[in-house]
């Protein structure tokens, strides 16, 4: 059957129409219930898979307001129910859809708007995935348990929790770093079967087609190409959509640690970064191939065409957008008064030559947030793959994680590594990295990237063209200020200031090469 246990369709106006009997029987779903009174109608039944609102006959009046019922306040799509409207005219029916869309205030809502035929609601019926049911007897903890959580986390979000976790008692949600959209949410949660048996989980709660945007690339780009080992695996029967929202959950990252703790306490990274870009990223990385371009140009173009798209849940702009810049330059003008403001960067930047560099496909985010190692091993681990599979410079994904490291990591005793020694790392030629300061295991393992990347052929030209675009969009400020702190706003500034330095240099480099 298409909806397995969940085959049971609704009809909500007067005489059921035989278009649609026909398209049930053909189909193998149960037969349609009649129902005029909202009231007394369930849209959380495990059985249900389907409800059309009539727009036949005399039920035209009610069907707008029967369908906003449905949508808004009985929250029909958030229990994975296909919800569509029929009339005759299949364009009054398409009509009346946008005028639901309009009321409810999203037109990304998915509802159907089919005329009176047996192929329409066949179709309809046969491409609808209603994903699993909502457990209404699954509750988080009481407050007072041991782990904590927020309750309203859980009640916003309340019903694709219920549908994601649907065959556990209940659960206990624990917010984790990542998911800085003020729409994005990421929790570890462990899932009881009793009161003594759990099992863990990471869930990430977003918007709708963001998360149906990283579940595509994670089956096109990811499954088949990155070694099991190697990542954590994506549930994907635990895939929930509703009507704006939807739940991604993977199984949890467990015997491991993250990279930054890692780093915290190893002296010896080397085989660790290896196994990063030998092993988890070795596939798309050996499969590079050369172009000839300005990657300053490209980065820009990109931003531009990301400002003007930014509903596209793809666009992926590595360069932030220049007003976001101005708390940071304005901070790292007080130190430096000569330091150039973001439209002369993005001028500099659009400037630079055309050169050879090669491309792959990336992970696209490799911040030390999404790396893990394995304990007793140098085994690394893959999360967050929402912006995987582009292919982008192979300079993209090592001088990210250099990034990540040299601005966010902290050491055994929650200290972020000294100005003095930023200011070191990120000065003159990046690659090959000769006379690299040693400090201690974060320095130690960016110096391993580095000479990773120039062993695979990255000039430093590459190399620091996507580390200034790095800089730069950590500089920028945070969409979730809430989260800001003044340790992360100097941190910015100073960031800004790197890549200007950064810039200047590679700059005067060209122009010196271009005179001789």
């Amino acid at each position: 059957m298409i909806g397995g246990d969940r085959n049971r369709v609704v009809w909500v106006g007067r005489q059921i129409p035989e278009e649609l009997q026909e398209a049930v029987k053909v189909l193998g779903l149960s037969d349609v219930d009649a129902v005029r009174n909202l009231e007394r109608f369930d849209v959380s039944a495990a059985d249900l898979f389907a409800v059309f609102v009539s727009a036949v006959g005399n039920d035209v009046d009610k069907a707008l307001g029967r369908l906003l019922r449905l949508l808004r306040t009985m929250h029909v799509l958030d229990y994975g129910v296909l919800l569509g409207t029929v009339s005759p005219d299949s364009a009054k029916a398409i009509t009346l859809r946008r005028l639901l869309l309009d009321k409810f205030g999203n037109d990304r809502v998915e509802i159907a708007g089919l005329g009176l035929t047996r192929d329409d609601f066949a179709s309809a019926l046969r491409s609808h995935q209603a994903g699993p049911p909502a457990n209404p007897n699954l509750r988080p903890p009481l407050p007072g348990h041991d782990q904590d959580y927020d309750l309203h986390d859980y009640e916003s979000d309340a019903i694709l929790l219920q549908r994601a976790f649907s065959g556990f008692t209940n659960i206990t949600l624990i917010p984790e770093e990542g998911g800085h959209s003020k729409d994005c949410k990421v929790w570890r949660i462990y899932a009881y079967r009793d009161k003594d048996t759990y099992e863990p989980f990471v869930a990430k709660a977003a918007k709708r087609m963001d998360l149906q945007a990283e579940f595509e690339t994670y089956c096109d780009f990811v499954r088949d190409f990155v070694p099991f080992p190697f990542r954590a695996p994506l549930l994907e029967a635990r895939f929930v959509k509703g009507a704006t929202r939807a739940i991604l959950v993977s199984a949890f990252v467990g015997r491991s640690q993250r990279l930054d703790k890692y780093l915290a306490a190893s002296s010896s990274p080397e085989l660790v970064m290896v196994s990063l870009f030998d092993g988890a990223l070795g596939r798309w990385r050996r499969e590079a191939t050369s172009e000839h371009s300005s990657l300053g140009h490209i980065y820009i173009e990109q931003q531009k065409a990301a400002k003007s798209n930014a509903t596209d849940a793809r666009a992926n702009s590595l360069l932030p957008d220049p007003e976001g810049l101005t708390a940071a330059f304005e901070k790292g003008r007080k130190v430096d008064n000569l330091l150039p403001a973001p439209p002369q960067l993005w001028d500099q930047l659009d400037k630079l030559p055309r050169k050879e560099h090669f491309s792959c496909r990336v992970h696209g985010d490799l911040n030390v947030r999404n790396v893990f190692v394995r304990w007793n091993s140098i085994d690394t681990i893959l999360i967050d793959f929402s912006r995987s599979g582009i292919r982008e410079s192979l300079a993209r994904d090592p001088s990210k994680l250099d990034t990540s490291i040299s601005l966010t990591a902290r050491n055994s005793k929650g200290k972020l590594l000294p100005v003095k020694i930023l200011r070191r790392l990120y000065r003159g030629r990046l690659l090959p990295p000769r006379n690299l300061v040693t400090f201690d295991g974060r320095t130690d393992a960016i110096c391993q990237i580095r000479r990773h990347a120039a062993g695979e052929g990255v000039s430093s030209d590459e190399y620091e063209t996507l580390t200034i675009c790095h800089l730069l969009r950590f500089a920028c400020e945070p969409v979730n200020k809430e989260r800001d702190t003044v340790e992360m706003q100097n941190r910015r500034a100073l960031s800004y200031r790197l890549a200007c330095g950064l810039l200047r240099n590679l700059s005067e480099y060209y122009h010196e090469i271009h005179l001789s």
